[in-house]
């Protein structure tokens, strides 16, 4: 063969080569490293997460670095460990497209300090390790969607249920840009004496934590986070020590921390936040089933923002649906609350949120003090308290309960507004609202009004406690406080036709729930335009609670017959929820914009019968409005022409 063909041949072919590799993934370490597409998993770079986290940590950083998943993987018995500077690149976790995996962790041995299976920031697990230790590695997203939406196709398990300090990811030290989004984290820890947590932000647990090295902007987003297998259990938790010796400096804190649309399921504590401040916590279902006693449990327990002032916490759009303790002690360090807030020199926004399936499962009775609580915001702060439906269902078993421990709304700040709430209490010796530590006295300070406070007299209820007294109907409430002179006292559960759904869940069956008025416009200090649900809220009326019921969808006029040439007829839109969308069916005419609340159909030059449909923006399900239209010749006389012409016929021939 000519040697020119030859080598023409193998510069083709070398060519061809270079073009089919050049796109593969590789490792972290091959060159260029640190950057590039790697893949985990059956006949990926890497077998397993534990050797691209190793790769990783082991080579300098460059670029952005992609992993993707291929298939399941059984890691080693080891800590994952993710420590790199980064600087400003990305490093992106995620299932390959199509693909549905399992992160399997066997780790089954305890680290010296506080486990962690999956480690973002520290290559030591030792708890006394030193500042060497701690790697700022930024900019880490896990996102178990296969296909870029928010379809959860990632899993991550511990496998070993003896781990006493199991956390399937711990974030450590000044780690910031971290998110965990789409994903299962499942902890099925059983320890018997432990804290285990799903997932932790925190700083070093030694003396060294005093430089103030805390993780800011965390997210944790529509993730399915389950620990409830030990006595205790947190899904979300952001902890910094405190403890003598090794506290962190006073008003350090973490911030811009963002936990959105998660459904956890918590043995202890659904979000737990400790040194925390200017977060945002919404659209979470959270679920508390703390069977043993002994513990204080909460569905989102703002603990700490460790001496900080100015920053906003953003509560709203959560369902806490299942709140459960099987406490027998007495004493306030017992029992369950939904939202407990109780810090100093910020701004609490709590609204919209669902509150229910309150359960005390104890068998004591006559105990004094147990905490039994909705919402319980304390402190030198500004509490917003609005739109929000809390339900706390009687336990006879704990009877008597007194002091500010069993109320469904409870607040000892300094400034707080209390608006547009439905809260139905049946519990014995507890009240709706409980205000103490206010100088009333003082203008601004408790603005309360337009809510529906309804109390089960008969089982021992109470509307209100002020200061330490009860005021058993809603009458006494306004005459002692001068508060809550547009509210009610409706049932929300005996309300016709329409009422609460069931006990666990507040939303309303239909529109009207007469006799239960709507409440007024929240404007200020923000506007609140939409529900739990995302439905747009009326601007003039906004219903009270967390649920806007929605008007049926319906227009004028509701059927049209027409003409061609004649002229262009309005049709306007009512009720559903904005923006509307309109199509035409049968080709029977043009609308002149095909969305808005109002649009002019022009009809076509040929006879038709078709439609004109409207749809709406309610979610999950748009509602639908469906406008016959019939087009008939220019020479036929329309229906009603031909009433008129047949009623003058008949009088002609009387």
């Amino acid at each position: 063969m000519n040697k020119k063909i030859m080598y023409l041949i193998v510069v083709i072919t070398m060519s061809w080569c270079l073009m089919i590799t050049a796109g593969n993934a590789k490792k972290y370490s091959d060159p260029p490293s640190g950057q590039g597409l790697s893949t985990v998993g059956t006949g990926g770079d890497y077998a397993t997460l534990y050797e691209a986290a190793l790769d990783f940590t082991t080579t300098a950083n460059t670029g952005n670095w992609t992993v993707e998943i291929l298939s399941d993987t059984i890691e080693p018995p080891y800590t994952i460990i993710f420590a790199n500077t980064v600087g400003s690149n990305t490093v992106l976790i995620k299932p390959a497209a199509g693909v549905t995996a399992t992160i399997n962790i066997t780790q089954t041995i305890d680290n010296p300090g506080y486990s962690g299976h999956i480690y973002i920031g520290c290559r030591s697990t030792t708890s006394g390790a030193g500042l060497d230790d701690l790697v700022k590695t930024d900019n880490i997203i896990i996102d178990g969607s296969n296909n870029g939406t928010n379809t959860r196709d990632l899993t991550f398990i511990n496998q070993d249920t003896t781990i006493t300090y199991a956390q399937i990811f711990r974030i450590v030290g000044d780690c910031d840009n971290i998110t965990i989004k789409n994903c299962n984290i499942i902890n099925r820890t059983r320890a018997s004496a432990a804290s285990p947590h799903a997932i932790q932000f925190t700083s070093r647990m030694t003396t060294n934590a005093t430089v103030g090295l805390i993780p800011d902007n965390g997210k944790v987003l529509n993730c399915y986070i389950v620990c409830t297998s030990s006595v205790s259990g947190h899904g979300i938790t952001v902890g910094f020590s405190t403890a003598a010796g090794f506290p962190l400096p006073t008003g350090t804190c973490a911030s811009g921390m963002e936990f959105r649309n998660n459904l956890i399921e918590a043995r202890t504590r659904g979000i737990f936040l400790n040194g925390v401040a200017n977060a945002t916590i919404a659209g979470n279902t959270v679920r508390v089933n703390q069977l043993s006693t002994g513990w204080y449990s909460a569905g989102i327990w703002h603990f700490s923002a460790n001496g900080a002032s100015g920053w906003t916490m953003d509560i709203y759009n959560n369902v806490l649906d299942k709140l459960y303790s099987g406490n027998t002690h007495g004493g306030a360090a017992y029992g369950i609350g939904g939202l407990d807030l109780r810090n100093s020199g910020g701004t609490y926004n709590v609204f919209n949120n669902m509150l229910t399936g309150f359960a005390l499962g104890g068998t004591t009775v006559n105990t004094s003090n147990v905490i039994y609580r909705g919402i319980y915001a304390v402190g030198n702060n500004t509490c917003n308290i609005y739109h929000n439906s809390i339900n706390m269902a009687g336990n006879p078993n704990y009877q008597g309960l007194v002091a500010n421990n069993a109320n469904a709304l409870i607040s000892g700040v300094t400034t707080v507004r209390i608006k547009n709430n439905i809260i139905r209490q049946a519990q014995v010796g507890a009240a709706c609202i409980s205000i103490y530590g206010l100088d009333s006295a003082t203008p601004g300070m408790l603005e309360c009004d337009y809510n529906d406070l309804y109390a089960d007299t008969a089982a021992g209820a109470t509307t209100g406690r002020w200061f330490g007294v009860n005021q058993l109907t809603l009458s006494n409430w306004t005459t002692v406080t001068g508060v809550d002179i547009n509210s009610q006292d409706v049932d929300p559960f005996a309300t016709s036709p329409n009422k609460w759904v069931s006990e666990t869940d507040l939303h309303f069956t239909g529109v009207n729930a007469s006799p239960l008025a709507p409440g007024i416009p929240i404007t200020s200090p923000f506007p609140i335009t939409t529900d739990i649900d995302g439905n747009q809220r009326s601007i003039s009326t906004p219903w009270k609670g967390c649920d806007e019921p929605i008007p049926p969808l319906y227009t004028t006029p509701a059927s049209i017959v027409t003409r061609p040439g004649d002229p262009a007829i309005t049709i306007n839109a009512f009720g559903g929820t904005p923006d509307y969308y309109w199509v035409v069916n049968g080709g029977i005419g043009t609308l002149d914009v095909n969305t808005g609340a109002i649009v002019q159909f022009t009809p076509t030059d040929s006879t038709a019968y078709g439609s004109i449909t409207v749809t709406d923006s309610t979610t999950p399900t748009p509602k639908k409005f469906t406008i016959p239209v019939s087009v008939i010749p220019t020479t036929a006389p329309l229906f009603i022409e031909a009433v008129e012409n047949k009623r003058s016929s008949i009088e002609q021939a009387e």
